[in-house]
């Protein structure tokens, strides 16, 4: 309701737009996330605004378009370099694809950001990626870092948790949860 009253005060917003689309699909209403989504790519044609490229990849996403996905990724960082939203769908993406090094990469760009939330994620794809490479020894410290920044994330120590145990190292598990 809020984002419906900005839109009257400002119907040319790109990033409210944007943020109810993103609202819609939370909430799982994605055909209802069309419309927005729409709205948002018609006023924000070059990519000016992060967060309106990043919720657009999310939805290509989503829909299982990840070339499509990457593409707009690539072109939003090449307007905004150190865009921190599109870094970290980027890292997501590139776990998804299995391309460990370039998460790596990406990773290292989110730990160097000035705050918490970015670089937490950073750890976060860290992790994910050493351990997709079978480093397991080194995904734990990037785990507890992450967690170290963002105790407030349950969600990210479980994943990080699921991932030591899928590999079947219990002692690294047990070394963890202390």
């Amino acid at each position: 309701k809020v984002l419906l009253q900005c839109l009257e005060l400002k119907p040319e917003s790109a990033l409210i737009w944007a943020d109810l689309a993103n609202l819609m699909m939370v909430s799982r209403r994605f055909e209802e996330a069309v419309f927005p989504l729409q709205r948002a790519s018609e006023i924000d044609k070059e990519l000016l605004h992060p967060w309106v490229t990043s919720v657009r990849a999310q939805d290509l996403l989503r829909r299982k378009k990840l070339q499509e996905a990457e593409k707009l990724l690539l072109q939003g960082l090449e307007v905004r370099p150190s865009a921190w939203h599109l870094l970290n769908r980027l890292g997501a993406l590139r776990l998804k694809l299995k391309d460990w090094n370039q998460a790596l990469v990406i990773a290292e760009d989110l730990i160097n950001q000035p705050f918490a939330g970015w670089q937490s994620r950073g750890y976060l794809i860290r992790g994910q990626a050493l351990f997709g490479l079978e480093r397991y020894d080194e995904c734990i410290p990037a785990f507890l870092e992450c967690t170290k920044l963002r105790p407030d994330m349950d969600t990210w120590t479980w994943l990080s948790a699921r991932s030591v145990l899928r590999a079947g190292k219990y002692d690294i598990l047990a070394s963890f949860l202390d």
